[in-house]
Formats: structure tokens, C-alpha cells, sequence
């Protein structure tokens, strides 16, 4: 009997200590669960808020390489050089102080406009205030093309225009870049200085690749405007337009000088890709273009495809020696300026 008693014990203690572990595991679980759990949404989308708006550049800045130009109003947005080959080379590419701090309309007007549809279609909290949204207004207002001979025409640049007294003519180039270029024996050493800091081996290869890739930047970088960006400021005036209930006088600022859409359609219809045109200027292609366009223009021969660059081949002959040419001096097709301009005719 005392044996049965005993057993009945041990059985107790052992079922007991199975519960206490369990609960236990149970504790353990809940505890980690909370600890890791996902953030409810509203905190995600505060924190994401803050973010970008912590990238809007508040206080301008002037060029003294090693600082880099800062405009007001515009969000962060970077040049980096592709280095590629050895391994230390590639690092450069990921190195945070390794970039060229680029002022340019396109990544302002992107986020200005993600940020105004996050308030349209979605449960954000207001995603941006009307002096903050002033500030990226104002801002893109300055990219407009100064080469043209009618007011308001709401053609815009990539990058900030400069005016050439020689050529009288007003010339769109990565500021930034231009001026490193400016004085680049002088900034090349500190350059130098700066990646010795840094521990970077085979410094003098880099600096030489970085001096004779210096030479071509100016052909390069000196573009015409583009329906990227222009259709993009197009999209942002949509926005502004749908959204005049909690940015009233915005709107008003931003249709005073984009006001001109039937200028707008001229350039746009002017400067599109026609397959089966008798002009050089309308029926002229980038090959790459063609090589994943073919099959559409065989099947639709009368298409009238909107292109990247506001300029033919006859005007690049003229003016490219004034600092305005398309790269390669050929018009291509990109899908997304398509859908921007296809997105504008829809609204």
C-alpha cells in the first residue's frame, strides 16, 4: 500500500514538472512573440515619414569640396561611379563617403508625388505639410528649360540649367560634378587624402581611372530636356489639382508656370518615334530601342511612340557644340516615360 502511495507521488511530481515546463515554453514563447513582433502599421508609416522627410535638404549649401552643393527643397539623391573589377574596387561602390551628392528634379518630384498619392489612396497620416511640399515646389520650378521662347511651357530638365555666355545658350549638367571637374588637380589630391583616410589600397590606380573618366563626363553629361522629368512635374500638378482641399494655393503657384499644355502636346507629338516617317528626325531610333520594340512597330507601323529626349538628330548636329545633345545623339523609347505621358492623358 505504502509502495502505491509512493508511486502515485512520483507520477504527481513527474506530471507536474511536464505542466511547469510547459508553461514555461508557453511564458517563452509570449515573450518572444511581443519582443519581435511587427510594429503596427502607423508606427511603420510615422517612422518612414520622418525618414524621408529627414532627406529634404532644409538649409542650402555652397560648394567647398569636399562639401558637396545642396539646393533648397530637393531630397537627397546620389552619383555614384560603377567601380568594378578587384575586390577593393568593388567596396566603392558600397562605401557610404564614396558619392557625389546630385541635385537633380527627378527623385523630388518622384517622392513629392508617392508621398501626396500615399494621402490619396491610402491610411497614411498626412505625409507631408504644406511648407515642406512649398519647399519641393519651389525647387522643381527651377528645372524648368530656359531655352525655350514661350512662357510657361512646362518642359522640364534632369539637372540644374547653367548659362553658357559664349553660346548663349542654357546648358543642364550634374552641378556638383562640374564643378569637381572645374578644379581637378586641386580636388583630386584631396581625393586622395580622403581615401588614404579611409584605408583604400592601390590609390593611385583609382586616381587615374577617376582622371581619364573625368574626360568624357563632359560629353556625357550635357543633355537636352526630357519627357521623364516633364511628365513627371505633369503628374505632380495631377496630384496637387486632386489634393486642393489640403494644399489650397499650391496648386494655383504650380499652374502659373506650367500652364502652356498645348505647347506641351506640340513638343511631345514633335519629337515622338514614327516607324514608318520619310524624316530622319521622326523615323531615327537608338538600336537598342528597336532591338525590344521590333515586333511592336512591325505589327504597328503608324504608331506615334513618345520618346526620352526633347530633340532630333538635326538639332543635335547644331547644337551640340553648345553643350545641349542627347546621348549617343540618338532618341530612344523607355517604357515608364511612356506610361508617365500615357498617365497624364488619362487624368
Amino acid at each position: 500500500m505504502n509502495i502505491k502511495r509512493e508511486n502515485n507521488k512520483d507520477f504527481t511530481a513527474v506530471i507536474l514538472m511536464m505542466l511547469l515546463h510547459k508553461l514555461l515554453f508557453l511564458l517563452i514563447c509570449f515573450n518572444v512573440y511581443y519582443t519581435n513582433a511587427t510594429p503596427p502599421i502607423e508606427q511603420v508609416m510615422e517612422k518612414l515619414i520622418k525618414s524621408i522627410s529627414e532627406e529634404q535638404i532644409l538649409k542650402p549649401v555652397k560648394f567647398n569640396f569636399p562639401i558637396w552643393e545642396k539646393q533648397l527643397g530637393l531630397y537627397r539623391s546620389e552619383i555614384r561611379i560603377d567601380f568594378f573589377g578587384k575586390p577593393y574596387e568593388a567596396d566603392l561602390r558600397k562605401n557610404k563617403f564614396i558619392y557625389v551628392f546630385d541635385n537633380n528634379m527627378f527623385a523630388t518630384g518622384w517622392i513629392s508625388t508617392v508621398l501626396l498619392e500615399a494621402n490619396m489612396y491610402g491610411r497614411a497620416p498626412q505625409t507631408i505639410d504644406t511648407e515642406h511640399l512649398s519647399l519641393s515646389i519651389d525647387a522643381i520650378e527651377k528645372f524648368h528649360d530656359h531655352n525655350q521662347n514661350e512662357s510657361s511651357v512646362p518642359l522640364m530638365t534632369f539637372w540644374p540649367q547653367t548659362y553658357n555666355e559664349t553660346t548663349n545658350t542654357w546648358e543642364s549638367t550634374p552641378d556638383n560634378l562640374r564643378y569637381l571637374i572645374m578644379d581637378l588637380d586641386r580636388n583630386l589630391l584631396i581625393i586622395e587624402d580622403i581615401l588614404k583616410v579611409l584605408g583604400i589600397k592601390n590609390i593611385a590606380e583609382l586616381i587615374d581611372k577617376i582622371r581619364t573618366g573625368s574626360a568624357s563626363f563632359k560629353d556625357v553629361f550635357e543633355i537636352p530636356p526630357d519627357f521623364d522629368d516633364t511628365y513627371l512635374n505633369i503628374g505632380l500638378g495631377v496630384q496637387l489639382k486632386l489634393l486642393q482641399d489640403k494644399y489650397p494655393s499650391l496648386y494655383s503657384r504650380w499652374s502659373q508656370t506650367n500652364s502652356n499644355m498645348k505647347k506641351l502636346i506640340d513638343l511631345t507629338l514633335e519629337y515622338a518615334y514614327r516607324p514608318s516617317s520619310q524624316s530622319l528626325d521622326q523615323n531615327t531610333i537608338d538600336p537598342r530601342t528597336y532591338f525590344w520594340l521590333r515586333d511592336f512597330v512591325r505589327d504597328n507601323p503608324q504608331a506615334i511612340i513618345v520618346t526620352t529626349w526633347a530633340q532630333n538628330i538635326t538639332e543635335v548636329r547644331k547644337v551640340a557644340h553648345q553643350g545641349v545633345r542627347m546621348p549617343f545623339n540618338l532618341n530612344n523609347v523607355d517604357v515608364t516615360v511612356g506610361v508617365l505621358a500615357l498617365m497624364f492623358y488619362m487624368e
